[in-house]
Formats: C-alpha cells, structure tokens, sequence
C-alpha cells in the first residue's frame, strides 16, 4: 500500500481494516452520541466509508508530505478539504440521515 496513488487500493485496506474504535479515535466528537453497533447497515456502512475515505486523503497527504513534495502535498490536502466539504452532497450519501444512526443514552441525569 505505500505511495499508493490509486485510492482504490488503500480504501479496501482501511475499510477491511475498520473498527469503530479506529472511526471514535479519529472523530472523537462522535464518541459520546453515536452508537455504531446498534445503528442500521446503512449508517454503518456510510461510518466504514467515509473513515476509509478520510483515511485514503490523509494517507495522500502524508505520502507527499514524507516525500518532501510541497506541490503535491498542498495539492493532496486540498482534495482532502474539498472531499470532506463535499461530503453531505455525494451521491452515494443522498439517502443518508439522522435515522440511519443510533444515539448513545446520556448517562447524565436531565434536569
């Protein structure tokens, strides 16, 4: 896989690699409300996917930036930026929403 520059190849590597230890680790912020197991295949899925495609763009970046190539690193991280903005408009996440997912319960009481 390294210094891959087909995206196709280090994307089956980071989802057959996937656990939803790796995906808390990298957005954190979802840790205490998103509840992988008990969410539907889809959410699952689009969880596996957009890790493994997060993770496709940074290893890209980090590639260019090992190699000391700024041009292709500002690039790479730009298509990264690009990839992450675009996210919510991707075709294959259309059907995408709030019901695919299953919320932690708060152990906080409410008042």
């Amino acid at each position: 896989m390294a210094d891959s520059t087909d995206p196709t190849k280090p994307y089956r590597h980071f989802e057959s690699n996937f656990t939803p230890d790796k995906f808390e680790e990298v957005f954190y912020w979802a840790k205490p409300i998103l509840d992988y197991d008990k969410s539907s295949d889809f959410g699952k899925w689009y969880v596996r996917s957009i890790y493994a495609n997060i993770a496709v763009q940074v290893k890209l970046c980090h590639d260019h930036k090992e190699a000391n190539d700024d041009k292709e690193y500002l690039y790479a991280w730009s298509q990264l930026i690009k990839f992450w903005d675009a996210l919510t408009r991707h075709e294959q996440y259309k059907d995408i929403d709030k019901g695919c997912f299953a919320a932690k319960m708060s152990s906080a009481k409410r008042r």
